[in-house]
């Protein structure tokens, strides 16, 4: 396996595979955005299966078992940069906004709705 990290920051990595794929299980410590330079990924996790390509961007929760695959695609390397955002780092960021929680009215949705939502949503 040819791969190569390079650590940009303490919590921030350039990641590059240049074989033809690398399968992983894993379960990660962290919280880990990624976004796909080039190259090809698949993340199954419990109850869904996602592809990433050039441009996309994930969030991956901590604690949670995912089977990654990583490939090359069009003859360029997988490659992505990777942010870790633990817990305390989370923490900190958030407890330095000055914001107070707007009081919302209650209203009921049925499971169909929020799912019309749901791809309403994600698929703009």
């Amino acid at each position: 396996m040819n791969y190569e990290a390079k650590y940009i920051t303490e919590d921030i990595k350039l990641s590059r595979y240049e074989d033809a794929f690398f399968k992983s299980d894993i379960m990660f410590e962290h919280h880990m955005l990624i976004w796909f330079i080039s190259g090809e990924t698949k993340i199954v996790q419990a109850d869904e299966t996602y592809v990433f390509k050039k441009g996309d961007i994930f969030l991956i929760p901590r604690n949670q078992l995912a089977t990654i695959i990583n490939y090359p695609k069009d003859g360029l390397p997988h490659k992505t940069v990777v942010m870790h955002l633990s817990v305390q780092k989370l923490r900190d960021f958030y407890a330095k906004l000055d914001r107070k929680p707007k009081a919302v009215e209650s209203k009921k949705y049925t499971p169909s709705a929020i799912i019309l939502c749901w791809k309403a949503v994600s698929h703009h």
